[in-house]
C-alpha cells in the first residue's frame, strides 16, 4: 500500500461509515456553542505580579512578553483542552481564527478565581479529551475491521486512553530532556557575553524544534499501534520506530501529504466561518477530513507493520 492508496482508502471507509464524524462534530459544535470556561482573575493576577516584578528586575522585554502571552489567554476557553492535537484529534474550532457567533447567543460561562482550581480543571479536560480521542479512535478501527466484540471494544478504549496519556507524558519528558542542554549551552554563553548569549538563543531554540519535530516523526505511528493493535505505549514506540525507519521517505510523505489536505481545507472553512452556515460547514468538513486522515494512517501503519512481520517470519524460516 503506498501512500495514494492509504489515503483513497481511509476516505472511502469513511464514506461508508459516515457516523465517525459524529466524535468530531459533536466536540467541535460543544466547544462553539456550548458553555466557556475561563481564568481571567487568575490571568489578572498573574500579569500584576509580572508588572510589579519588571519594575525592579532586569530583562524588563522579557517580562513584557509574558505579559503579553499572559493576555492573549484572557479570553480563551479552556473547554478547547478537550481537543487534543498531540494525539490527533481533528478539531476546526479549537485551531480556527475568531468564529462567528449569532448575537443573541450568551452561552453560560464559568470563571475560575484561583490556581487550583486552574490546574485541576485543566488536567481533568485534558485527561477527559484523552479519553474522548480514545473512544473515536477505537470506533475508527471499528470502522476499518468491523471485528471487534463489545468487551473488546470497552477494553481498548481504556487501553488507548491511559496509554495516551502516558503518550503524551512521554513527548513532555522527551521535550524537557531536551531542553535541558539548551537551556545549558545559553547560560554558559551568556556568561561568557550576555549579547552572544541572545544571539545564539534563536539557533538554539531552532536545533531543539528541528530535533523534536525528526523525534516526531518517528514516533508518528505510535498511537496507531496502541489503538490497532492494543499495545503500551513503549512497544507503540517501537513498532512506529521499526514502521519509519524502513519506510521513511513513504512516512513522510504520508504526514506531509496528510497535513497538506487539513491545512488547505482549513483555509476553507476558515474563509467560511463568517456565518452559522458557514461555521457549520467547516466543523463538518473538518471532521470528514481528519476522519479520513486518521483512517489512512492506521491503514498505512497496519499494511506496513503487517509487512515487516511477513518478512521476519521469512527470514526465521529461511534460516531453519
Amino acid at each position: 500500500m503506498n501512500i495514494i492508496d492509504a489515503l483513497r482508502e481511509g476516505f472511502e471507509a469513511t464514506n461508508r461509515r459516515l457516523w465517525l464524524l459524529v466524535f468530531p462534530a459533536s466536540l467541535d459544535f460543544w466547544l462553539w456553542l456550548g458553555p466557556r470556561i475561563t481564568a481571567k482573575p487568575v490571568i489578572h493576577k498573574a500579569i500584576n505580579r509580572i508588572l510589579a516584578a519588571s519594575d525592579t528586575l532586569p530583562a524588563q522585554d522579557w517580562y513584557k512578553g509574558v505579559e503579553g502571552a499572559l493576555r492573549s489567554l484572557e479570553s480563551v476557553n479552556l473547554s478547547l483542552l478537550l481537543a487534543n492535537e498531540f494525539i490527533g484529534w481533528p478539531s476546526f474550532v479549537a485551531t480556527a481564527g475568531k468564529l462567528f457567533l449569532p448575537k443573541e447567543w450568551n452561552p453560560p460561562t464559568t470563571v475560575l478565581s484561583s490556581g487550583m482550581a486552574l490546574l485541576w480543571a485543566s488536567l481533568g479536560l485534558f485527561v477527559l479529551g484523552i479519553l474522548l480521542a480514545a473512544l473515536f479512535f477505537k470506533s475508527v478501527v471499528i470502522g476499518l475491521t468491523e471485528n471487534v466484540g463489545r468487551f473488546g471494544f470497552l477494553r481498548g478504549v481504556m487501553n488507548t486512553w491511559v496509554q495516551g496519556i502516558l503518550y503524551i507524558l512521554m513527548l513532555a519528558l522527551i521535550a524537557f530532556a531536551l531542553s535541558i542542554p539548551v537551556s545549558m549551552s545559553a547560560a554558559f554563553l551568556t556568561l561568557i557575553s550576555p549579547s552572544m548569549g541572545m544571539a545564539s538563543m534563536g539557533v538554539l531554540l531552532m536545533l531543539l524544534s528541528w530535533t523534536f519535530l525528526g523525534i516526531m516523526i518517528l514516533l508518528a505511528f505510535v498511537m496507531d499501534a496502541v489503538v490497532w493493535d492494543d499495545v503500551n505505549v513503549l512497544q507503540g514506540a517501537v513498532r512506529s520506530l521499526r514502521v519509519v525507519t524502513r519506510n521513511f521517505w513513504a512516512t513522510f510523505g504520508l504526514i506531509l501529504l496528510s497535513n497538506i489536505l487539513v491545512a488547505g481545507f482549513g483555509v476553507i472553512w476558515d474563509r467560511l466561518a463568517h456565518s452559522f452556515v458557514g461555521v457549520t460547514v467547516g466543523i463538518l468538513g473538518n471532521a470528514y477530513v481528519g476522519t479520513g486522515v486518521i483512517a489512512a494512517s492506521l491503514l498505512f501503519y497496519r499494511d506496513r507493520f503487517t509487512r515487516l512481520q511477513a518478512e521476519a517470519k521469512q527470514a526465521e524460516n529461511t534460516e531453519e
